[in-house]
């Protein structure tokens, strides 16, 4: 049996399959382990780890444990709660379908500056600023017209390319968060400068660990973690780094317990910025494929940010974030009831988020695929299809990213 068990009830004897935390905090070479002395405990202590899986049928069993399955009827209700209290916006002039070109040519734009700025801080040089602000001012312009073309776009990328699309990926995001947020354009653009430059400082880590396939060594992982210091000290010194644009460069590793680095701030001590930052890192990581690590679905994510925010985040900006994404976030796969496979790929009118435009794709019930594809708008009248539920892309070995929008 699956239990959720709480860090202070750990023994060594007792099997984890599941260290319940983003693959970017821990250490461990594996996700699933069983414990064997006091010291691997007071590790997952120390990283801030509150509470972890265990498999009873692998080591010794803690009887008070809530198992996995109420965990998961606990976080699929406040899940559901979350985004039922998601009020309508009116932020898209524009359909997805018609930003997609020039959402596309700006996000080429994008990963070819950070790439070059990247660069020049690898070989030392000042970093520019000015090189940066025109490119976010043409992401912002692209989600102020459409809120889903440039988030989802940002989130395909290739393993070889993870650090640079990371930051393009993560800036699109924070746009569209604080969009949804009601922040006032300037102050976008601060956060948008910061986060696409919030991991300058892996710059100054060694490309051995940067560009490692695999998860890295203790002493690597320490390593690494100083990249936050690294970034706050490339571009401190720049006027045009705002307090905004530093918070996400410095805090988006700090947790609202106090057990991130790289000081250990707590609560309200991390800035608005860096707190809605560490969640934006967090699940832009989680859904992106790594050649040692398999993205999860938006969907799972978004659930996993849930149940982490007893700890790691701020609650309240954890349902923001979910909120301003929407349940079926454009990219996502999904099953209907005519027992076909569709991407989403318009969320539709904002009343009725619930029935977005879908290309359609895969016929279950004959095991081929739809040929030529076609998009489905589930809000028409006309449309007796509906979603039933969303699906993991592995299990029917699907790339959505495959599929143009």
């Amino acid at each position: 049996m699956i239990k959720k068990v709480k860090v202070e009830d750990l023994k060594p004897g007792i099997y984890i399959c599941d260290l319940n935390c983003s693959w970017i905090i821990h250490p461990f070479l594996a996700n699933k382990f069983k414990l064997k002395s006091d010291s691997q405990i007071q590790k997952i202590t120390s990283l801030g780890i509150a509470d972890v899986y265990i498999d009873t049928e692998k080591g010794l069993d803690v009887e008070q444990a809530v198992t996995r399955q109420e965990i998961q009827q606990s976080i699929q209700k406040e899940f559901k709660e979350v985004v039922e209290a998601r009020k309508p916006s009116s932020y898209n002039h524009v359909s997805t379908l018609e930003e997609t070109k020039t959402a596309t040519l700006v996000i080429k734009e994008a990963k070819k500056i950070v790439s070059n700025v990247m660069d020049d801080a690898r070989m030392g040089k000042q970093v520019k600023l000015e090189r940066i602000t025109p490119v976010v001012d043409k992401m912002i312009d692209s989600v102020f017209r459409n809120q889903d073309a440039l988030v989802s776009l940002g989130r395909l990328k290739d393993v070889d390319e993870y650090t640079f699309m990371h930051s393009v990926s993560v800036s699109a995001m924070m746009i569209s968060f604080c969009r949804a947020m009601g922040v006032e354009r300037r102050e976008i653009e601060e956060v948008a400068c910061g986060a696409i430059l919030h991991d300058i400082g892996k710059m100054k880590v060694p490309l051995s660990i940067l560009n490692k396939p695999g998860k890295l060594t203790e002493d690597e992982f320490i390593q690494m973690k100083q990249h936050v210091t690294h970034g706050v000290g490339l571009l401190e010194d720049i006027p045009a780094m705002t307090e905004n644009s530093m918070s996400v460069v410095s805090q988006h590793h700090e947790h609202y317990n106090g057990k991130g680095y790289p000081k250990g701030l707590k609560a309200e001590e991390i800035h608005k910025y860096g707190q809605m930052m560490a969640i934006v890192d967090v699940f832009d990581a989680i859904t992106s494929n790594r050649c040692y690590h398999n993205g999860m679905s938006t969907v799972e994510a978004m659930r996993k940010i849930l149940e982490w925010s007893d700890f790691n985040f701020n609650k309240l900006v954890a349902h923001n974030f979910i909120r301003s994404i929407g349940i079926y976030p454009v990219g996502s796969l999904v099953r209907l009831k005519s027992n076909r496979l569709s991407i989403v790929v318009d969320r539709g009118y904002e009343s009725s988020y619930f029935e977005p435009i879908v290309k359609v794709i895969y016929d279950i019930s004959k095991s081929k695929y739809i040929f030529p594809t076609f998009n489905l708008d589930l809000s028409k009248d006309n449309t007796a299809d509906e979603i039933m539920c969303h699906e993991v892309p592995a299990k029917w070995n699907l790339d959505p990213s495959v599929f143009e929008m």
